[in-house]
């Protein structure tokens, strides 16, 4: 007997019927009672290594180090839907079959996301995962579905302006154009920018960077990081005395890590468009994007699961779940491991 799910698309949108079908086929008949069930989970979670080194004078003057290491943990069920796609009281004879299923997923649901961050010693995670699962007797199948926000894209126009004093006297002007907020990883962002170079300081490049805000926060604690440059791009300056207008294709690395507006999970990003010039504060403007993770075919709606570190699989088991102590092991590695 196999078991496969096949779904109406590539990712949804919270609000939305998760739709597709459960396909069996047997080799033999099933007897009386068996049930095929399906099971949709979406789950948070957040897992803190902290290491704190205490420095203490001890005998004799002497300098003693003693650390300490506390873990600490966040978790948060998203979604958790139960459902019977199919009933045999007569059992069913061995064949090929197909059962559609249909789930409605509530509107709040945060996107997929997986982040690490790191401290001086410290590290912290953080996942949003969603999975269904088909079971029929003792043979199962899962699938992880992308869930993605459902956001209508808007045009991003800004503009700024500084003057220069002493030797570079006169006015830098940027105005930039983007014709839409919303990208994937790996998708180009068409920047269109106009400089006006009134000054007498050469701009020596315009740069453009993704940066990201992160916060994670465990059970009694918050960590928030950035803004954190993710990825930058070069292109070419604006001398002195001089008007331009450019077309700057930037390019979201593929590895960037979605978007996100969870409980304990929350992920965003801002591109930093500016005129570099030397010897003095950069003109800057920073439009604000969503990044999305929106595959183009259902093979690829793996991809985003297999991405999480391998360890940190386990935190999303449908199993028993495994005592703290022992995924902190998983994910983190042992005590020496950490302080080497």
């Amino acid at each position: 007997m196999s078991i496969s799910i096949q779904l109406s698309k590539p990712f949804f949108h919270p609000g939305e019927l998760l739709q597709g079908n459960v396909v069996v086929s047997l080799r033999q008949p099933i007897q009386a009672s068996s049930n095929l069930s399906l099971t949709f989970k979406g789950k948070e979670r957040t897992k803190f290594l902290i290491i704190d080194d205490d420095i203490q004078l001890g005998y004799k003057s002497r300098v003693r180090t003693e650390t300490h290491i506390y873990k600490k943990n966040g978790k948060k069920t998203l979604i958790n839907l139960q459902t019977i796609a199919g009933t045999f009281t007569g059992g069913i004879a061995a064949g090929e079959y197909s059962f559609p299923f249909q789930i409605a997923l509530p509107a709040e649901l945060p996107q997929n996301s997986n982040i690490t961050m790191k401290g001086l010693q410290d590290t912290y995670k953080g996942a949003i995962v969603y999975k269904l699962k088909a079971i029929l007797g003792h043979q199962f199948c899962k699938i992880f579905i992308p869930i993605a926000p459902h956001i209508i894209p808007q045009p991003l126009n800004d503009s700024n302006e500084k003057t220069f004093l002493f030797g570079g006297s006169g006015k830098l002007k940027m105005k930039t154009e983007i014709p839409k907020n919303v990208f994937q990883p790996g998708e180009m962002v068409p920047i269109k920018v106009s400089i006006e170079n009134e000054s007498k300081k050469d701009v020596d490049s315009l740069k453009v960077k993704l940066m990201r805000t992160a916060t994670i926060c465990s059970d009694d604690q918050t960590i928030e990081q950035g803004p954190d440059e993710v990825h930058r791009m070069e292109f070419e300056g604006v001398p002195q005395k001089s008007k331009a207008e450019r077309m700057l294709n930037y390019e979201i690395p593929k590895k960037t890590t979605p978007s996100t507006n969870g409980k304990l999970l929350k992920v965003k990003y801002h591109l930093d468009i500016e005129c570099d010039v030397a010897m003095a504060i950069d003109l800057e403007v920073h439009p604000v994007v969503e990044i999305v993770y929106q595959p183009p075919c259902v093979e690829h709606n793996i991809s985003f699961y297999e991405d999480l570190p391998k360890k940190w699989k386990a935190l999303f088991s449908e199993t028993k779940e495994e005592s703290f102590d022992k995924v902190d092991r998983m994910i983190f590695g042992s005590v020496s491991e950490v302080l080497l």
